[in-house]
């Protein structure tokens, strides 16, 4: 009996603590951009902002948040990001970004952020400050969401002459301030996350908006030459996986249809259970398909 309870005990602590992880965890997929339009803002070259960039990054991969990197989205789909950015032209970049039919650079949610400096100049020394600013959006409709601001408490004294703290000096403590900064909203982000994904604000957010922002593996599905029978019968079968979390549509016609699948699996395990479900309904795999998997593509063509 003694060591039931103490069994029963250890259970329970167990159940309490994964439990406790899992709260603090958040199902999505993000993209956090700075905006350096506004002429006090830090413009996204300089190295306060990737100092800023990263500690945010690093606190939302830390809650298993899946961050989507701009430059990754430049790169694959030759955009040329713009210096001095405002909101309209990052919100008009990021759809273009969802239109295609590539689902790794797609993103449901936007987080927009400006880090303002300031200096101010008193009788025997200078007062340094920062604050970083923006808003969270729904890339499906541009609905901003939320807002946050954080701003360091007391400001940092800077002396006054330039003999003592020059310029790179000065953008060194503003770095060192800004990168606190930018680890104290990641915490933020992450509360405020949690509580749109949970739909526990006023926006009224979907069970959609979870479904669609899932974390996870992210693979373009290409289907050529199939029946629409077919290939409609096998989302289904793949939506009944729990480790599939969406399966949707990018783009069809006469000869190619194309998916994207957000799942906790990896390539090879999707690419065997489409194999396998090919097989259940009488489709030779190794004389009536060609398979091409690579990077997060996987191509099946009916020969």
């Amino acid at each position: 009996m003694k060591y039931f309870k103490l069994f029963l005990f250890i259970l329970i602590l167990l159940n309490v603590t994964s439990c406790s992880t899992s709260a603090h965890e958040v199902n999505s997929r993000v993209i956090v951009v700075g905006e350096d339009n506004d002429l006090i803002a830090i413009p996204k070259e300089d190295e306060i902002y990737k100092r800023v960039i990263a500690q945010i990054q690093e606190s939302l991969l830390r809650h298993k948040i899946f961050v989507v990197d701009e430059d990754m989205i430049s790169v694959k789909l030759g955009f040329e990001m713009p210096k001095g950015r405002d909101k309209s032209k990052i919100l008009q970049m990021l759809q273009v970004a969802n239109n295609t039919t590539d689902a790794t650079v797609k993103s449901r949610l936007l987080i927009l952020f400006s880090i303002i400096p300031n200096i101010q100049n008193m009788e025997f020394t200078r007062q340094l400050s920062v604050r970083i600013r923006g808003q969270i959006f729904d890339l499906s409709n541009l609905r901003a969401l939320s807002s946050f601001e954080v701003k360091n408490n007391e400001s940092v004294p800077v002396p006054k002459k330039e003999s003592l703290c020059n310029e790179l000096c000065v953008q060194e403590k503003a770095g060192e301030l800004a990168a606190s900064l930018g680890r104290e909203l990641g915490e933020v982000l992450i509360i405020k996350l949690e509580k749109l994904i949970e739909g526990k604000v006023s926006s009224n957010i979907s069970n959609e908006t979870v479904k669609n922002s899932g974390l996870g593996n992210v693979y373009n599905l290409k289907f050529i030459l199939f029946k629409k029978s077919q290939i409609l019968r096998l989302k289904k079968k793949l939506e009944t996986f729990e480790s599939i979390n969406e399966v949707k549509l990018q783009k069809s016609n006469q000869t190619e249809n194309i998916y994207s699948v957000n799942t906790q699996l990896n390539i090879g395990q999707l690419e065997e259970e489409i194999l396998l479900y090919l097989l259940d309904i009488g489709i030779d795999i190794d004389k009536d398909i060609r398979v091409k998997s690579f990077g997060n593509n996987i191509n099946i063509e009916i020969l």
